[in-house]
C-alpha cells in the first residue's frame, strides 16, 4: 500500500507535527496481544476490524535491504511489564507479528504495512526484552527430497541420462 504525500511529509518532516505510531499485533499459540507505540491506548480498524491497541513502550529496527540471507528485525520492549516476559516463555511456538504505521491523528487510516515477521529467539536483560524477528521465514520451508527422484524426475538429473 503505497503511503500517502501527508504521512511522507510527516515522516520527513524536521518539526512534525503528528506523531507516527507503529500497531503491533502479536499471536502467541492463537492469542492476540496488540501494542501500539505510545503512552495511551488507542482503537483502530489496521487489522480489519476495530481493535484495542494497548499502550507500549517499544522499538522495531527494520532489517536492512540486502540481497542475501533472511532479513532480520528487532524488537525491544521495555522489561517493566513482567507479562511480556511470562507469555514470551510459556509459547509453544514462535510468534507471529504484524506491524502497521498510522499517523496519530488518523488510526484508522493505514500509511505503510502489514509487515509480516516471526520470532526466532528473545533475550531478557534488567531494561528490555529484545525480540529477533524474520522476515521470511525461508529456512523452515521443507522440500520434499525423497519425492524427486531420477526415476520420477530424470530431467533434474541430466548426468544420469544415456
Amino acid at each position: 500500500m503505497p503511503a500517502s504525500d501527508r504521512f511522507i511529509g510527516e515522516l520527513l518532516s524536521s518539526n512534525s507535527k503528528v506523531p507516527i505510531l507503529s500497531l503491533l499485533e502479536v499471536n502467541i499459540d492463537g492469542v492476540f496481544e496488540r501494542f501500539v507505540d505510545n503512552t495511551e491506548a488507542i482503537f483502530s480498524t489496521a487489522s480489519g476490524t476495530n481493535q484495542r491497541y494497548s499502550e507500549g513502550m517499544f522499538k522495531i529496527s527494520l532489517p536492512a535491504d540486502t540481497a542475501e540471507g533472511t532479513p532480520t528485525a528487532t524488537l525491544d520492549f521495555d522489561a517493566g511489564d513482567i507479562t511480556i516476559v511470562r507469555k514470551l516463555r510459556q509459547a509453544e511456538s514462535r510468534l507471529k507479528f504484524r506491524l502497521w504505521l498510522v499517523l496519530a491523528d488518523d488510526p484508522n487510516e493505514v500509511e505503510f504495512g502489514p509487515f509480516e515477521y516471526e520470532s526466532t529467539d528473545f533475550t531478557v536483560s534488567a531494561t528490555a526484552v529484545s525480540l529477533s524477528l524474520e522476515a521470511e521465514p525461508i529456512l523452515d520451508i521443507q522440500i520434499p527430497s525423497l519425492r524427486y527422484t531420477p526415476t520420477v524426475f530424470p530431467g533434474l538429473w541430466d548426468n544420469l541420462r544415456d
